[in-house]
């Protein structure tokens, strides 16, 4: 854990697939944060879920993250890993989800809107997104000469 890391006791981790949220939870379970794992059908390597408080759903059920996250006494979040974009009928959108991207509309086109959206909804909600790199030190390269 970096030093200006946040002092956080519990941590959501919104996890897609791919190597970097198991690398954050490892960094989390070091740093003795707390960890509780959003994980979703088709996307998350069950190996997040080994050991650890978390919740499996479908990409669609925001309304369900959302109230679980709460339940759990969730603030902090980091969104992590690749997610591969769901049909419409794969997403299943649950009531919470359509009202989301009903008020977003075409900006829910491109991955760069879609994710400045999502942050915003979740910071109104009161959840406080985080950047990996404040739990996981090692992930940029350091200041000074590459070559």
């Amino acid at each position: 854990m970096s030093n200006a890391a946040p002092a956080i006791e519990k941590l959501g981790v919104i996890a897609g697939s791919g190597a970097l949220p198991q690398k954050l939870l490892y960094a989390c379970e070091r740093s003795g944060i707390e960890t509780f794992v959003v994980g979703f059908e088709h996307q998350t390597s069950s190996d997040v879920f080994k050991g650890r408080r978390y919740m499996k759903t479908r990409l669609g059920a925001a309304g369900r993250i959302i109230k679980t996250l709460k339940a759990q006494d969730i603030r902090d979040l980091v969104l992590i890993g690749a997610i591969k974009r769901p049909s419409l009928v794969e997403l299943k959108p649950d009531l919470r989800t359509i009202q989301f991207f009903a008020r977003i509309g075409l900006r829910a086109l491109g991955d760069d809107g879609l994710l400045k959206a999502l942050r915003t909804e979740l910071e109104g909600e009161g959840f406080k997104i985080h950047a990996v790199q404040s739990f996981v030190s090692d992930l940029l390269m350091s200041k000074g000469a590459l070559g």
